[in-house]
Parts: C-alpha cells; sequence; structure tokens
C-alpha cells in the first residue's frame, strides 16, 4: 500500500528500539481513557458470544482486561444508580465527588438489613 506504515508485529519495543523482553512487557503498562459510553459498548462487545459461542473473557490471556473493565463499568453504573436514588429522595448529590457517593452507597447497604427486621 502507499503511504502506509509499518507495523510491529514483533511485539513491543523499548526506548532503544530493541524488544522488550518477557519480564518487561509484563511489567510495561497501558492507560486507556474511554468515555463511560465506549468502555460501556466495548463491555458489551466483549461479554457477546462469538459465532461459535465462545466469550473473549474465556480466553485465559483475556480475562484479566475484561474483568477489569468489567468491573470498571459495573463501578460507574453503581456510582450513578446511588446517584439517581438519592436525587430521587431528594438528596442532592452534585456537590458529593464518585468516592463520596460509592462510601455512602456502601454504608447505606450495610445498614438495609438491619431495616428489613423493622419493617413489622
Amino acid at each position: 500500500m502507499e503511504n502506509s506504515t509499518a507495523t510491529d508485529v514483533e511485539g513491543p519495543r523499548g526506548d532503544s528500539g530493541a524488544p522488550l523482553d518477557t519480564a518487561a512487557r509484563s511489567a510495561s503498562q497501558i492507560t486507556l481513557t474511554l468515555s463511560f459510553e465506549d468502555a460501556e459498548a466495548l463491555n458489551r462487545w466483549m461479554l457477546k458470544p462469538s459465532h461459535d459461542g465462545a466469550l473473549a473473557g474465556d480466553d485465559p490471556e483475556v480475562r484479566p482486561a475484561v474483568m477489569k473493565l468489567r468491573n470498571a463499568v459495573e463501578h460507574v453504573q453503581a456510582i450513578a444508580a446511588v446517584r439517581h436514588e438519592l436525587e430521587q429522595t431528594g438528596v442532592p448529590t452534585r456537590h458529593l465527588s464518585d468516592q463520596q457517593v460509592a462510601q455512602l452507597g456502601r454504608r447505606i447497604s450495610q445498614a438495609a438489613p438491619a431495616l428489613r427486621g423493622a419493617q413489622g
């Protein structure tokens, strides 16, 4: 192809251009910033069965990344759900950080079992 760039098919390389060994590769990290909508769509796609019925998460090499993404998406969804429920009851949450909302949600869920017994 004209104007195409070479793709590194041999694996990642260090600053010197030399291929990274296995230990260096496992110590390397990549950070991606995705919108919530993109992360949610990617999560749904990775959990969707392929034509043979397999899931991306079934692959042991991919499973840790799939689980990290899934946990991150579920965490954001949970915070949004707690915010929504609090707002519906008249409790403003705009001034609370996501971490504060998560902590409040945990405290409420820990207190909830005691409320079940008091409904009589």
